[in-house]
């Protein structure tokens, strides 16, 4: 059975849905889905808020257990959720379709394979070999303690994950370029874009003065993992010249190692922030 001649779709991503991250971006695609007609359930542990979307909801987690700290309940909600996403592929059999973030188990996977349902894995970030190569050698340059936030065993989990995969969405040509590295075929590989939300950046037709000051404008983890390490030397290389935005949560390594060069006055650090639109709208140049 084709993707196209499914109709309904059953898609799982274990983790709190919080309106912000991949969270977010797991139920804009499915709001994407049901702009096709697709009539999708989605299963997650937990909502903290409601999604913007027509899209069936099942929480994993009890009510009472759903106000919990996520760390708390991160493992059993991964757990009841997922098991209630099997019984209901079981349930459907081949009238769904399967849409599945990463942490969805191997056996899972294999039980879904098995029952000969059509399976499409959503790649939110590089291979997971791949990204553990770039950090081994990342923290061997910038002598870093040993990277194992990737271990050999998830980097084999990740391949036998995505030898079952009848198709894979990859959301830039960086992810396609890491699936081919470790022999995903061209033809399993659907190249995606996440593009944008209107009603989340409203701001986003703001002119910019492009002859004024230069603010430089970074968004997401300020890490290793990030670059963030590179971004704070050319910026000093370049003699700070401007203004330099770090929207997003600082890891405590990178803040302990490049204290000299964040303390600096044209850096300005923000953290976390949820009115990205103003975010924005206040810089003219983005670093990616």
């Amino acid at each position: 059975m084709s993707v196209v001649s499914a109709r309904r779709c059953l898609a799982f991503y274990g983790h709190s849905y919080t309106g912000y991250g991949p969270s977010m971006t797991f139920q804009e695609v499915l709001r994407a889905f049901g702009s096709e007609g697709i009539d999708t359930t989605a299963f997650m542990p937990r909502l903290r808020r409601r999604p913007d979307n027509d899209v069936r909801q099942v929480e994993g987690l009890p009510l009472l257990l759903r106000h919990l700290p996520w760390r708390y309940v991160s493992r059993l909600g991964v757990e009841l959720t997922e098991r209630k996403f099997r019984e209901a592929v079981r349930a459907a059999g081949s009238t769904h379709f399967v849409f599945a973030f990463p942490n969805l188990s191997v056996d899972a996977v294999k039980e879904i394979s098995d029952l000969g349902v059509t399976l499409i894995r959503e790649m939110i970030g590089l291979h997971t070999g791949t990204a553990r190569r770039i950090m081994l050698e990342e923290h061997a340059r910038e002598g870093l303690p040993e990277f194992d936030a990737i271990t050999e065993a998830d980097v084999a989990a990740e391949i036998e994950w995505l030898r079952h995969a009848d198709a894979i969405f990859a959301p830039n040509a960086e992810v396609t370029r890491s699936l081919l590295e470790f022999g995903i075929s061209e033809e399993r590989i659907m190249e995606t874009s996440y593009g944008w939300s209107p009603t989340r950046f409203p701001l986003a037709g703001k002119p910019r003065n492009f002859e004024q000051e230069l603010v430089l404008l970074f968004v997401g983890r300020v890490s290793y993992a990030k670059g963030a390490h590179v971004l704070l030397r050319a910026w000093h290389q370049a003699g700070c010249p401007g203004r330099l935005m770090l929207a997003g949560q600082l890891e405590p390594e990178l803040e302990r190692r490049m204290a000299t060069e964040l303390a600096h006055k044209s850096i300005e650090r923000l953290g976390f922030v949820t009115d990205l639109s103003s975010t924005y709208a206040s810089a003219n140049a983005f670093a990616l």
